[in-house]
């Protein structure tokens, strides 16, 4: 949550007047009208066909208290007289900067991590042993890196911990000067030494330790020797064997295969990680994604069942789709001519026979959806 406040916008641009309180806070900074929230600073970016100022009425609405404005951007009639247009040359420049004197001001101490799904995991790693907050930066919640930054937590946790992917990571290292930053997958050179050059310490997760000798973990063990190295740099000296509560997830062993449920609820930013973790944790030969109805309480989930299909690792070689709406994914996955087996149940009780079969077969099994508790049930039954 932002705290910039209208006098800092008065100090950062000129002293300009404005028709709010100067003790004012706004909630947020919002690029996008659609996740304007009530208290939120609208800014009105362009990017190529994309005009923000087309859609001013809809920030207002979903309660916004204030907007920047562009310079010569004809005031829209249907906007009242009294709700506060904050002009500048451009919204863009101007959302940069914002963006670079809130970094200046947040009272954690950052950790940056940057690279492929495997970032989630050193953060679930550290999030564990550390007093911090998380800030996971996607594209499906940002509109951009400015906008992660100016809605990051400003709360007293000692840390702050960032995950980006490497595209952004350049403009946020630039941007927070990390105290610690964590490379967790293979970068283009000029990336990796940008980052070095902003932060205070830097750890490459190209090494491994040969007291992480889980097997379980072994195809992450570079990934964990780096988190380690950081909490050691970082003055914890005790550290407890990492566990899989470490990556936010629970492994149950049923009959001869592993079963998987992630301890937190379900979203989006989750799902490489997820993917990434049945296509590489162990040593299973058959990996198989359970995907339940259960997860679907939007419409918008379609999509998600779409990235399913398209994003598959090789690694994963069977899908069980269950319920209605779960057809989606087997769907998907027929028209992206996907080589994976999928079978489609209509209902759970259909899918116990084969369940059967699988938990006996030493599979390690992923399931994605929120009737955990009834699917550990039949599990239990089943053994």
């Amino acid at each position: 949550m932002s705290r910039i406040s209208v006098k800092d916008l008065n100090d950062l641009f000129g002293g300009t007047v404005f028709k709010l309180d100067p003790s004012t806070s706004f909630a947020g900074i919002k690029a996008a009208s659609g996740d304007v929230q009530q208290g939120d600073l609208f800014v009105p970016i362009r990017h190529g066909m994309y005009d923000g100022h087309y859609f001013i009425e809809e920030a207002i609405e979903n309660g916004c208290i204030a907007s920047l404005w562009r310079q010569g951007e004809p005031r829209p009639a249907s906007i009242s007289d009294k709700f506060p247009l904050i002009v500048v040359e451009d919204p863009e420049t101007t959302f940069q900067k914002l963006a670079s004197y809130y970094a200046s001001t947040l009272p954690s101490k950052v950790i940056l991590v940057v690279g492929d799904y495997t970032t989630q995991l050193v953060a679930s790693i550290l999030q564990n042993r550390l007093d911090c907050s998380v800030l996971h930066i996607d594209s499906l919640h940002y509109t951009n890196i400015y906008e992660a930054v100016v809605n990051a937590p400003n709360d007293q946790h000692e840390y702050l911990i960032m995950t980006v992917v490497e595209k952004e990571a350049c403009i946020l290292s630039s941007l927070v000067k990390p105290e610690v930053s964590i490379v967790t997958s293979t970068l283009p050179s000029e990336i990796v030494e940008a980052i070095i050059h902003d932060s205070n310490k830097t750890f490459i997760a190209n090494e491994e330790n040969d007291l992480i000798n889980h097997d379980w973990l072994h195809a992450f063990n570079k990934q964990v020797t780096a988190s380690i190295n950081t909490l050691q740099y970082l003055g914890e000296n005790e550290i407890e064997p990492i566990s899989s509560s470490d990556l936010h997830i629970h492994v149950s062993n049923v009959f001869h295969s592993q079963v998987i449920m992630e301890d937190v609820a379900f979203d989006e930013e989750r799902m490489h990680y997820s993917i990434g973790l049945l296509a590489h944790l162990g040593t299973a030969s058959s990996r198989i994604l359970m995907i339940d109805e259960g997860f679907l309480n939007s419409s918008d989930h379609k999509i998600i069942h779409e990235f399913f299909a398209k994003h598959l690792p090789r690694e994963i070689t069977e899908i069980y789709a269950i319920g209605e709406k779960a057809f989606w994914v087997v769907d998907a996955l027929k028209r992206n001519a996907s080589s994976v087996k999928a079978t489609y149940y209509k209902t759970h009780i259909e899918a116990i026979r084969d369940l059967y079969d699988v938990l006996q077969s030493g599979a390690l099994l992923l399931y994605k959806g929120a009737n955990k508790e009834m699917i550990n049930s039949i599990m239990n039954e089943l053994s």
